[in-house]
This record gives C-alpha cells, sequence and structure tokens, in this order.
C-alpha cells in the first residue's frame, strides 16, 4: 500500500476550507509553501517512530490547521528530532490516549489564511 503525504491529504483539507471560509478569508501568500515544509517534517516523522497514520482537519473557529499522529512510539526510540521540529513550528501540542490505549499527539499550527479587510 504507498504511503499517503501530508501535503496530499492537507492540500484536500485546506482546498475545501478555503472554499468555506470564502469571501470572508483568503489564503495569504507563501504561507501554504511553509507548511508544505511543516508536512515533510510530518511525514518524516511518521517513518521514522512507526506511526500508524494521521489526520488533517482545520479548526472552522480559529483557522488552525490540526494534524494528529496516531500511535507514536516514543517509549523504544530516543525522541526524534522530527518530533521537535514539529513541536517548534506548531503553536500546541497535546498527547492523548486513543480507544485501544496507544499514544496520540495533537499538533496545532497556523492556518493559511488571513481576514480579507473590508476595501479587498
Amino acid at each position: 500500500m504507498p504511503f499517503i503525504k501530508c501535503i496530499d491529504l492537507a492540500n484536500d483539507v485546506i482546498d475545501e476550507a478555503t472554499e468555506r471560509f470564502k469571501p470572508e478569508y483568503r489564503e495569504s501568500d507563501g504561507l501554504r509553501e511553509e507548511f508544505c515544509d511543516i508536512c515533510d517534517i510530518i511525514d518524516d516523522l511518521i517513518e521514522d517512530v512507526l506511526a500508524e497514520g494521521f489526520e488533517v482537519d482545520v479548526d472552522n473557529e480559529t483557522k488552525d490547521i490540526i494534524i494528529v499522529v496516531e500511535s507514536i512510539n516514543l517509549v523504544t526510540y530516543e525522541i526524534d528530532h522530527y518530533f521537535y521540529e514539529a513541536v517548534e513550528r506548531c503553536k500546541a501540542f497535546s498527547f492523548s490516549r486513543n480507544e485501544v490505549g496507544d499514544l496520540v499527539t495533537t499538533f496545532r499550527f497556523p492556518g493559511v489564511w488571513r481576514k480579507v479587510a473590508s476595501h479587498e
């Protein structure tokens, strides 16, 4: 089964959110490219810590992009430098357990949208 890249899923989610947020918000130049770098870090993290999967979503209220990485195994590995890179770039992160007790890490990143000025 081919590995689904974070950016592929994120692009779909961002495109859908951009349509929902119109006309009050629009994508800000360059922010999607910056988010592509974050997705590369998430892909490397998933591969290095043998995570089972991830989800990408957008918080409609805050316009943050949320990436949830499931079943991270940080116990048997040294803390991965990709994990630190993701933490350095995110606004917030949290740990929880899924229904089977596996570790889940939620990263909250700044969105790629900016409010449209009334004169635009």
